[in-house]
């Protein structure tokens, strides 16, 4: 099992170049989304696929792989920083052929494979996975709400027991 919190990750130029023509290439597809809700998909896609060429550069092609998204975001999630969360990194991800698993707390409708599970109380479904992605959950507003703010504790002690047992061999927890 590899672990990497990728907070202060700096990509390799090449890494960088194809993970921009890659999420260009599907930025057509989601177009729907994209132009209703543009201001929310420059905060917060921006961030969100800056795990992209990180994505690339520990699992090559991502066409095929399995990723998992903890705290992906929905139409309904908030964050209290960027307000609405949509699962902009699934929906990409998914566009360029990876199986997605995206996991989070709202209601989810989506063409990729959707879970949706306070993580804080229930596990992760066991699906084998290539990679685990959380971006922000340890320190999303409902964990840091719960357990009289011992939330990003508790919640990374339960997620950190389950990866091991979800990851392929060879795989990756991404977190940051």
């Amino acid at each position: 099992m590899n672990v990497l919190d990728y907070s202060s990750y700096q990509a390799d130029p090449l890494h960088w170049e194809k993970a921009r023509v890659l999420e260009y290439s599907v930025k057509d597809n989601i177009r729907d989304y994209y132009f209703l809700h543009e201001p929310t998909y420059n905060a917060l896609v921006v961030p969100k696929l800056l795990v992209l060429p990180l994505l690339i550069e520990k699992l090559g092609d991502l066409k095929g792989k399995t990723i998992i998204d903890l705290g992906c975001g929905s139409k309904e999630a908030e964050d209290s920083i960027y307000g609405n969360y949509h699962p902009w990194l699934c929906r990409v991800l998914h566009e360029l052929g990876a199986h997605v698993i995206g996991i989070d707390i709202a209601t989810l409708d989506e063409e990729f494979q959707t879970h949706q599970i306070d993580l804080l109380t229930s596990p992760i479904p066991n699906i084998k996975a290539d990679c685990i992605h959380a971006s922000g959950l340890f320190n999303a507003k409902h964990v840091l709400d719960t357990h009289s703010g011992e939330g990003p504790q508790i919640i990374q002690k339960k997620i950190m027991a389950q990866v091991p047992g979800l990851l392929k061999p060879n795989g990756w927890f991404l977190f940051r």
